[in-house]
């Protein structure tokens, strides 16, 4: 998934109900914070093309009943991508499946 500071997403998974950080909830990111590892390969349009998942997505909701945290703007909470495996059977035999993302789409 392409992200951008400023891009309107919304969340896809229940992250933390009891916060409203909720499937539905809505936010604009505010901050990407890059794996350690990461070098950046900037490309003339000024994208900016990541080896490795970022640690955290920043994201000022809407609406949300967190605590301020500390070193973050008000509303501001980090997602953190999240590794799924799951295992499908194909002719009789298992495979098992891996998939990282964020739990935030595009709105």
């Amino acid at each position: 998934m392409d992200i951008c500071l400023g891009m309107k997403v919304m969340v896809t998974e229940n992250v933390e109900t009891e916060l409203d950080i909720t499937n539905g909830a809505r936010g604009t990111i505010s901050g990407i914070i890059c794996h350690p590892e990461e070098t950046a390969n900037i490309e003339e349009n000024d994208t900016v093309t990541l080896a490795h998942l970022p640690l955290y997505v920043l994201v000022k909701m809407d609406r949300t009943r967190t605590s301020k945290l500390t070193d973050l703007d008000e509303s501001v909470i980090p997602i953190e991508p999240a590794t799924r495996t799951f295992r499908i059977k194909i002719k009789q035999q298992g495979k098992e499946i891996s998939r990282a993302n964020t739990a935030l789409c595009h709105r």
